[in-house]
C-alpha cells in the first residue's frame, strides 16, 4: 500500500513540475484538465485534487478533475493520448501506464511533449 501511495506521489510530482515547466512561459489562459484513472475517493484523486487546488491558487486558473476508472486506468490513458496537443491536459496514472506506453502503439500518440527528466514514455502530458 505504501509503495503504490509512493508511486503515486511520484506521478503527482510529475504533474506538478510539469505545470511549473508550462506555467513559466505563460500563466495558463484557460482551464486545465487533469485526467485521472481512477475512481473519486481514491488515494490518486485526493493527490490530483490537492494539487490541483494548489496549482490553482498559484496560477490563478482552474485545474479540472476528470476521473475515468476503469480498464487499469487504461481508459483515461488513451483519453489522454487523443487530447489535443496544447498543453493543457495533464494525466495522472501509474507505472503500469508507463510500462503499456513503452510496449504498445499509443507510445507513438504520447510523445514527450513536454519533458521534466527526459524521458521518451512521459505519461504526464
Amino acid at each position: 500500500m505504501q509503495r503504490k501511495l509512493f508511486c503515486c506521489a511520484i506521478w503527482a510530482m510529475s504533474a506538478l513540475a510539469w505545470a511549473l515547466g508550462v506555467a513559466a512561459a505563460d500563466s495558463p489562459d484557460k482551464p486545465v484538465r487533469m485526467i485521472v484513472g481512477f475512481p473519486a475517493g481514491s488515494g490518486v484523486d485526493i493527490l490530483a485534487r490537492l494539487a490541483g487546488q494548489k496549482l490553482a491558487e498559484t496560477y490563478g486558473q482552474q485545474f479540472v478533475i476528470d476521473n475515468r476508472p476503469g480498464a487499469g486506468s487504461n481508459i483515461a490513458a488513451n483519453l489522454a493520448a487523443k487530447a489535443a496537443p496544447d498543453g493543457y491536459t495533464i494525466f495522472l496514472g501509474t507505472v503500469a501506464n508507463a510500462m503499456l506506453f513503452a510496449i504498445s502503439s499509443s507510445a507513438k500518440r504520447l510523445r514527450c511533449r513536454t519533458c521534466v527528466n527526459n524521458s521518451p514514455y512521459k505519461a504526464s502530458m
